[in-house]
């Protein structure tokens, strides 16, 4: 009850935007709207303050750093998935979704590898997709389009001498003049990400989706050098002579995320956090169909996404009649 008088307050911040408690300081928003563009997916004015304030208390906890990057975050999960008796079958593409009387009953997939152009038919009890609304409703014949406002990635990845790094915290970020750039490095000696001595660099950018369609190959692949150089200069902020000490440097452009992820024009990060409603929840109109990932309730980051991912597993173990944890669960299902 001693909070009851924070109430008011707080059920505004639900509607008014994390800029009416910002000073009008014009660096200091610049920085706030950098901050909040990578956790919310919107700036100042765009992002409600309740959101605004979680995202912002994110960095003050620490990040972490996987040994091994998001990759051996992958192998981790699949590993679990593993150990408690399921499968994780590698080069199978889900393309189709088959439901009957309100239930998803199989999902039909194409094979690649020395398998490739055979297709296999799943079927199974249940089914969690990590899927965007729009990826998810192509699959079930039900083709969408991600939000007009909705935000795309440019990464440069890049493998630097240890020399060559200036010292300082594994993420920097660049607020400054330009775009606003976020660079993560691996740590010192993490010989899953690279051999001794190096550091493995990867930086990202926003960028509209809409400045990636309709291009033909001369123009996407113009657009990508221009962009590639435009991060660069960016990095070198950051860290001066970063590309003259890069043993690679790879590239990564919507286009990029839409082959390698299968997304509909390579749509991240998921909804902008604009108000508490805008990001749906991880029901779907089959019975036996759920989604997780960034696009569903509470959105983008791990911390989120890991809620999320929780709180669907224990809508599915309600919806057995489980009382126990998700390792726990005996039914048969299908995840992509």
């Amino acid at each position: 009850m001693r909070h009851l008088p924070d109430l008011p307050a707080l059920l505004l911040d639900l509607l008014r935007p994390a800029a009416a408690h910002a000073p009008r300081d014009p660096a200091f928003r610049r920085f706030l709207d950098a901050q909040l563009l990578i956790a919310s997916q919107a700036d100042a004015r765009g992002t409600y303050a309740l959101f605004g304030a979680a995202a912002l208390d994110l960095p003050h906890r620490g990040p972490a750093m996987a040994r091994g990057g998001m990759g051996a975050v992958a192998q981790t999960l699949a590993q679990a998935v593993e150990r408690h008796g399921g499968r994780v079958l590698y080069r199978h593409r889900a393309e189709r979704l088959l439901a009957r009387g309100g239930r998803v009953w199989a999902v039909e997939v194409a094979l690649g590898g020395r398998r490739r152009g055979q297709r296999e038919r799943l079927e199974a009890d249940l089914f969690v997709a990590n899927l965007t609304p729009a990826d998810l409703g192509r699959l079930l014949g039900r083709p969408g389009r991600p939000p007009a406002d909705g935000w795309g990635a440019f990464v440069l990845h890049a493998a630097l001498p240890e020399a060559a790094v200036p010292p300082g915290p594994p993420y920097r970020q660049w607020a400054g003049e330009g775009d606003w750039v976020f660079v993560s490095l691996s740590e010192p000696g993490d010989a899953l990400r690279g051999p001794p001595g190096m550091r493995v660099l990867s930086a990202s950018v926003h960028t509209r989706l809409e400045a990636w369609r309709g291009l033909s190959a001369e123009e996407y692949a113009a657009r990508k050098r221009a962009w590639q150089e435009r991060v660069a200069r960016q990095v070198e902020r950051l860290i001066p002579g970063f590309q003259d000490a890069a043993a690679l440097l790879l590239a990564g452009s919507p286009h990029t995320y839409a082959r390698y992820t299968s997304r509909q024009d390579g749509w991240v990060g998921g909804y902008p956090q604009s108000h508490p409603l805008r990001t749906p929840a991880p029901r779907t109109p089959f019975a036996n169909l759920w989604r997780v990932g960034e696009t569903v309730f509470p959105g983008q980051s791990v911390p989120a996404v890991a809620m999320g991912g929780v709180r669907v597993a224990e809508a599915v173990l309600r919806r057995l009649g489980s009382p126990g944890d998700a390792p726990g669960a005996r039914s048969r299902g299908a995840g992509g």
